[in-house]
C-alpha cells in the first residue's frame, strides 16, 4: 500500500512540474470522455431503447419519389390528405412536413422552421389522438387556433414551442 501512495506523490510531482502538459493531458481525457458519453447516448437512444409506441414494428413510412432523379421528396398536404381518405391498407394516418414561417408576437419577427403534423386519424376518419402539446418555459404549449387552407372540416392548428424559442424571450 505504501509503494501505491509513493507513485501517487511521484505522478503529483511530475504533473505540478510541466502544468501544460497537465492541462493538455485533462483536456484530452475530458473529450474522450464527453465525446464516449455522447456516442453511448446516441447508440442507447436509437438502436437499444424501444420506440415509444405500441407495435412499432409496424410503423411505415410513406413518401414522395421523384421520378428522373429516384429521389425521396416530402409529401404534399394534398397528398396526405388524398393518401389517409383513400387508403385501406394502414390502420390510421399521419403526416408531417415542413415549413418556414413568421413568429411575431410582444418582440422582432422571426423566421423560423416549423413541422406541420397531423393528429393521427384512421381512414374513416376517426381521431386516435391529439396533437402533441408542450409546457416548456412553464407556460401552456399549445393554443388552438384556426385551421389551414385546404385542411378538412374539424381540423386545427396547435403551436409546440421548442425550448430555443423560450430561451430566445417569446413569452407563451
Amino acid at each position: 500500500m505504501e509503494t501505491l501512495f509513493r507513485d501517487l506523490r511521484l505522478a503529483m510531482r511530475t504533473l505540478l512540474k510541466a502544468p501544460a502538459f497537465t492541462a493538455v493531458s485533462l483536456i484530452a481525457l475530458a473529450l474522450g470522455i464527453g465525446a464516449n458519453t455522447v456516442m453511448f447516448s446516441v447508440v442507447n437512444t436509437v438502436l437499444l431503447r424501444a420506440l415509444a409506441y405500441r407495435d412499432p414494428q409496424r410503423l411505415m413510412v410513406v413518401q414522395t419519389v421523384q421520378q428522373d432523379t429516384n429521389t425521396p421528396i416530402s409529401n404534399s398536404p394534398p397528398d396526405f390528405y388524398r393518401l389517409r381518405a383513400e387508403s385501406r391498407a394502414f390502420e390510421a394516418v399521419s403526416g408531417l412536413y415542413r415549413r418556414p414561417v413568421n413568429l411575431t408576437g410582444a418582440y422582432e419577427p422571426e423566421r423560423i422552421r416549423a413541422i406541420v403534423a397531423s393528429a393521427p386519424r384512421t381512414s374513416s376518419g376517426a381521431r386516435t389522438g391529439s396533437p402533441s402539446s408542450a409546457t416548456a418555459c412553464g407556460v401552456r404549449g399549445s393554443a388552438p387556433t384556426r385551421p389551414w387552407s385546404g385542411a378538412p372540416s374539424g381540423s386545427t392548428r396547435s403551436l409546440t414551442r421548442s425550448s430555443g424559442s423560450c430561451r430566445r424571450g417569446f413569452p407563451g
